[in-house]
């Protein structure tokens, strides 16, 4: 099982890093905020369409209570 996950989250990663804009953007938790998913967990990142970095910022249980700061956490100062 977790090797499944493990390839699951590395093949996703992988897209992320050649299509930055396939992620649902979520202005709420960012400008550049967008969210995909590796069932049941949720990648939150910054990157848009043209983006050569995407940043990941944070990897969440899908039932845990998702606020801005939970988010900003993530994000380097």
């Amino acid at each position: 099982m977790a090797v499944e996950y493990a390839e699951r989250f590395r093949s996703k990663i992988n897209l992320l890093a050649d299509f930055p804009g396939t992620g649902t953007p979520s202005a709420s938790l960012g400008a550049e905020t967008r969210v995909t998913s590796v069932d049941p967990y949720l990648i939150f990142y910054d990157g848009e369409p043209q983006s050569q970095i995407v940043n990941v910022l944070r990897v969440l249980h899908g039932h845990r209570k998702i606020t801005p700061e939970l988010i900003a956490r993530g994000r380097r100062p």
